[in-house]
């Protein structure tokens, strides 16, 4: 609902105008002349001023500066009526700041979409002229407020059980890993909020031999396929966080595991939320910890050669025909890049949260 200030000297119009927005729910006043319409500006600090192009005080030009030069209708939008707009008067009334015109009679359907058109260019200049969020700053994110981020170590423990076959139980923990730790890390990202929640996940040395006859069924495995479990697990505890998520409607895209050392869990002094526990067996003879941070994770604007596996697209992408090409929220693989730059130009550009 928008405030409406009409001013027209000719009653019926007036009250025409009046009828069609009041139907619309919009508050309306009406003004005769130029002093009333001055007054009722002060008074009433319009979102929309519909102005009679022949006001009786000032001409419409001359009016629409006093509007552009009020303290409280700096943002008015201005539509221009007139019974026979010429190209002079109409080019005159814009070049003072209107923003639109109608001729009149006016046609109720007309008027409420151009009174209208005030919300989306209020939608627009709030994207456009938000702050964009400091890589090195906490980010306001409604993740740490979700079950999913409080119940977390309990989540990851259930799907883990089933990876090594085991009953787990968590604890918290602060600990500092040691040197022959193994690890992996992955993000979880929310376009959404430009965040990220990033997924390390260590074993020390004492787990690694019986983690591995557990699941590899060999405590001799080599390092290389030690990390691929690893990777595995990391997978496993990501998948369970980002399903729990997705039950309080928060969509969050899986990123690709890499393999980190102990050094991985220093933890983000700019993290906005941070939380490490331990998932173990009841002897404590596989002690498996993770660590959970919310990042911020600023988009970037690329072009279709800038992209790079790991990506995630942050808006829906359309081929020039239309057609939904990438959905928001993929991460890019390197068969999509290479079917985005079959189909689209290299000179188009999105949005993408960085691999």
């Amino acid at each position: 609902m928008a405030r409406v200030l009409v001013i027209d000297a000719t009653q019926a119009d007036r009250d025409l105008a009046t009828r069609h927005l009041q139907s619309a729910q919009h508050h309306v006043e009406t003004a005769v002349d130029a002093k009333t319409g001055l007054a009722a500006l002060e008074r009433l600090s319009p979102d929309v001023v519909v102005l009679e192009s022949n006001v009786p005080g000032l001409t419409c030009p001359q009016f629409i500066q006093r509007i552009r030069t009020h303290e409280h209708t700096t943002h008015a939008y201005v539509i221009v009526v007139s019974s026979r707009p010429g190209v002079a008067e109409l080019t005159a009334a814009i070049a003072a700041g209107g923003d639109d015109f109608m001729r009149k009679p006016l046609v109720r359907e007309e008027l409420l979409v151009r009174v209208g058109a005030l919300e989306r260019i209020r939608g627009w200049a709030a994207k456009v002229f938000a702050p964009h969020p400091d890589p090195d700053s906490p980010p306001m994110s409604t993740i740490p407020r979700l079950v999913a981020w409080q119940k977390s170590d309990r989540s990851i423990a259930e799907d883990i059980e089933q990876l090594v076959g085991q009953p787990l139980q968590t604890r918290t923990s602060t600990e500092k890993l040691p040197p022959r730790t193994l690890g992996a890390q992955m993000p979880l990202t929310m376009t959404s909020e430009q965040t990220e929640v990033r997924l390390t996940v260590g074993i020390d040395a004492a787990t690694i031999p019986k983690l591995a006859e557990i699941c590899l069924g060999d405590p001799a495995a080599t390092e290389d396929m030690m990390r691929d479990l690893m990777r595995e697990l990391t997978n496993t505890a990501g998948g369970a966080f980002m399903r729990a998520a997705a039950h309080e409607k928060v969509i969050l895209t899986c990123g690709l595991p890499s393999d980190l050392n102990a050094e991985a869990f220093a933890g983000e002094a700019k993290a906005a939320a941070r939380q490490q526990f331990v998932i173990e067996t009841a002897d404590g003879a596989i002690h498996i910890t993770f660590e959970l941070e919310v990042l911020a994770k600023a988009l970037q604007r690329v072009n279709v050669k800038q992209l790079t596996e790991g990506m995630v697209v942050a808006r829906d992408l359309h081929t020039q025909a239309g057609a939904l090409l990438v959905p928001a929220g993929t991460r890019l693989t390197a068969s999509l890049i290479e079917r985005m730059g079959r189909l689209l130009s290299p000179q188009v550009t999105f949005d993408v949260a960085g691999g």
